[in-house]
């Protein structure tokens, strides 16, 4: 599924995530600013992203079924497949946060 190890998602993030079973919570940015969650759950094969600003909650997307997730320099890169989509997320965090989401049907 993945070639990612929760070893390079720490070294991507630098930082340590939060553990709640098998969901790994990965927090980066300020809370007076722009903060990023990226959650990632290898058991149930999903990852959800939020976007907060200031502490509220700007935006959640979430998707199941990744299909592949590797990292490329400073970008992290998840794909998933559907039947007759996809789905994929390209997120940066240094030197800013960016997060893009981007579905393509592919029938």
């Amino acid at each position: 599924m993945t070639d990612v190890s929760e070893l390079d998602l720490l070294a991507f993030f630098e930082v340590e995530p939060e553990r709640d079973e098998y969901l790994l919570t990965y927090t980066v940015g300020t809370s007076s600013e722009l903060q990023l969650l990226f959650q990632y759950n290898p058991i149930e094969n999903y990852i959800q992203t939020t976007l907060k600003v200031a502490g509220e909650k700007l935006m959640t997307v979430s998707h199941d079924a990744v299909s592949r997730m590797w990292i490329d320099g400073a970008a992290l890169g998840a794909e998933f497949a559907y039947r007759d989509h996809t789905v994929r997320l390209t997120l940066s965090v240094r030197p800013r946060i960016h997060v893009e989401w981007v579905g393509l049907r592919t029938a």
